[in-house]
């Protein structure tokens, strides 16, 4: 496996929720906001409209894996998009697209209930190297495109697991229920939008690196892509398998055009804990291999996972730092590092710096970056955190590693050392 496969997964990840954004932000012609309705409109679970689109796709022979969805239900009727080639990023057309697609129509009912009036998978069948997207409304589908040929994907593609064992949409709405309580019980008619996005599975040689399927749910009182004004917003991460709440955004008030229902638009001073959660520390010792990728011969240190991390999150935005019990930075730290889920025989890690305090916006030292990375490369479930802690022993110790919100992120994360 190489480490281009592993950046594919970052870039297949990337591209779709733009793309997701995208469809539903108006920025793509022709999907802006509809003519209104009267009727009121069926609605219906994630689970539910996949085996409507999955239907459509095995009509076209074959398996298929959902990788994303988005589902919506807006106060206003949305229409659909009448060209979206291009916007994937890749050189391959999007073809086949239907001649008559129908608008969204507007809904006034319950929005957190996790029943949605539209949504749009991405599946992928890696047989024929065919990426098929599709409109599921109601009992109803409808296909805005296909993109066929291997060499419009990357192998990582191959690597997505798809939507089975994911938790369905009410699940993911009821999780955040009790975070949201204060923008349910403000608001009673708003507009929600749900982001499902698959998790993978990696095999390298005995190590097998796996990533859960994640769920975004985001309400808004705003229009989905007003212009004007201002209004609220409520979003959070869930596990897509456990169904546990991963990042809590809360209510923030927002410039309605501001609202992306996407991580990869970033407000300014929105909270460093909504866009990044780490997993429990492994401590290892470094090895003649490791040495050169953030953790020295005979040296203590963690590799602490990337558990989730929003799309619009950078090393730019971040800085690390290992505090004490006292809350002082730990002067024995050797180095911080940025790694990716990769066994190869890299030279250098994505992002690195020797000190125990890494660009947290004051005179501390900086990120050094490895070769095709930068500033702003997009942290992601792929990677992890390497903590070198020097040649004494930290178990027990208190330790406590700290992620530093900087730019458009403010606040800290922090994860005990063990």
């Amino acid at each position: 496996m190489s480490k281009g496969a592993l950046v594919g997964i970052v870039v297949v990840v990337v591209v779709v929720i733009v793309v997701l954004a995208l469809l539903f932000s108006g920025a793509i012609p022709g999907f802006k906001l509809g003519s209104s309705s009267s009727s009121t409109p069926s609605v219906t679970s994630f689970k539910t409209a996949l085996s409507t689109a999955n239907s459509t796709a095995s009509s076209r022979g074959g398996s298929w894996v959902a990788i994303a969805a988005v589902g919506v239900d807006s106060v206003k009727p949305l229409a659909p998009p009448s060209n979206i080639a291009g916007l994937l990023g890749l050189s391959c057309p999007v073809t086949n697209q239907s001649s008559s697609v129908p608008s969204l129509p507007a809904y006034s009912g319950s929005y957190s209930s996790g029943d949605q009036t539209g949504w749009i998978f991405f599946l992928f069948q890696s047989s024929s190297s065919t990426l098929l997207l599709l409109l599921v409304i109601g009992s109803s589908t409808t296909t805005l495109g296909t993109i066929v040929g291997a060499s419009c994907f990357s192998s990582a593609f191959d690597y997505f697991t798809g939507a089975s064992g994911v938790i369905d949409s009410p699940a993911a709405t009821s999780a955040v229920a009790s975070d949201a309580s204060s923008f349910l019980s403000t608001y009673s008619t708003a507009s929600s939008v749900l982001f499902f996005i698959s998790g993978y599975s990696i095999t390298e040689g005995t190590q097998t690196f796996t990533s859960a399927a994640t769920w975004t749910v985001d309400y808004t009182n705003c229009s989905i892509n007003a212009t004007s004004g201002t209004g609220s917003e409520f979003s959070a991460t869930v596990n897509g398998t456990a169904g546990t709440v991963t990042t809590n955004g809360g209510v923030r008030a927002i410039a309605c055009n501001e609202f992306s229902i996407s991580p990869t638009q970033q407000p300014k001073s929105t909270p460093l804990g909504s866009a990044l959660s780490m997993g429990s520390p492994t401590l290892t010792t470094g090895t003649s291999s490791t040495n050169s990728i953030g953790c020295r011969t005979g040296d203590y240190c963690y590799d602490v996972l990337v558990e989730q991390a929003s799309a619009g999150l950078t090393f730019s935005a971040v800085g690390l730092e290992v505090k004490t019990t006292t809350g002082v930075p730990y002067t024995g730290t050797v180095s911080l590092a940025f790694d990716s889920i990769d066994t190869d025989s890299a030279a250098t890690v994505p992002a690195i710096c020797a000190a125990d305090v890494c660009n947290d916006g004051g005179s501390t030292t900086g990120w050094t970056f490895g070769t095709g990375y930068s500033g702003s490369t997009p942290i992601t479930t792929v990677m992890y955190v390497v903590v070198d802690m020097g040649t004494s022993n930290p178990v027990g110790q208190g330790f406590e590693l700290v992620a530093i919100g900087q730019a458009a992120f403010s606040g800290t994360v922090a994860v005990n050392l063990p």
